[in-house]
């Protein structure tokens, strides 16, 4: 189990850890991002959002997957990991 293998800090378990939780990030995040502005409901969505304005491409119907004219997508990818890498980390620390 984690729990036996974690009696010491290796790295095998800590890679687990830190693996599940940037899967769960890409599924979780990626997903709740292609629906509310890359895929075909996005526009009809568009009412039911606080901001209807797309953040991402202002000015038009849908955004892309993995970037933004405005630089916006790139950095909440980057900071959305940072804090997930950091929670792994506090993850393994409290479990170790």
């Amino acid at each position: 189990t984690i729990m036996e293998e974690a009696k010491t800090f290796q790295m095998g378990w800590v890679g687990k850890i830190v693996a599940f939780n940037l899967v769960c990030e890409v599924i979780f995040f990626g997903f709740w991002h292609y629906v509310t502005y890359v895929s075909r409901f996005a526009l009809s969505l568009a009412p039911f959002k606080y901001n209807p304005e797309n953040q991402y491409e202002p000015g038009q119907a849908q955004a892309r997957m993995l970037t933004s004219t405005t630089g916006n997508l790139q950095r909440e990818m980057f900071f959305t990991t940072l804090g997930w890498l950091q929670s792994s980390a506090w993850q393994c620390v409290l479990t170790w």
